[in-house]
């Protein structure tokens, strides 16, 4: 089957599932990002000639333009739904997005304040009023 033809299946099920316009937006995009990159790389237009090996050198590629671990992690998302989907219909036999490894994300660093800013804060508050001291005690 050809893979502009399954995308077009699979997003008439989500709306089935009464997905909202926004999920089905983004789903349709980064279907077709997909399957753009497989025919102009790779020449595949046929669901069943994606291997893992090209989902890898697709998520490289991104990666390589600078793309962010979370944008990356977002796709892969909406890939391995798209080939479960495709297996449970029985268009493949095996979900190729399965071996495709998570991009780690990095952590947020949250900077915290040092005990001299803390002071600074806590010395614009003279305690002259209700609010001062409500406003001392928050910080």
């Amino acid at each position: 089957m050809l893979i502009s033809e399954l995308i077009d299946e699979y997003i008439f099920d989500c709306e089935i599932k009464k997905f909202t316009d926004k999920t089905l937006k983004g789903y349709r995009n980064n279907l077709l990002y997909l399957e753009k990159y497989l025919k102009d790389s790779h020449n595949i237009t046929d669901i069943k000639d994606v291997r893992t090996v090209h989902l890898k050198a697709f998520f490289k590629s991104i990666s390589d333009n600078g793309r962010k671990e979370s944008y990356m992690n977002g796709l892969l998302k909406t890939y391995r739904a798209f080939f479960k989907y495709a297996v449970s219909e029985g268009y493949i036999t095996d979900n190729p997005c399965l071996k495709v490894p998570w991009a780690k994300e990095a952590s947020p660093l949250i900077q915290t304040f040092n005990d001299s800013e803390v002071k600074r804060m806590l010395s614009v508050y003279d305690e002259s009023s209700y609010i001062q001291i409500r406003n001392k005690a928050v910080i």
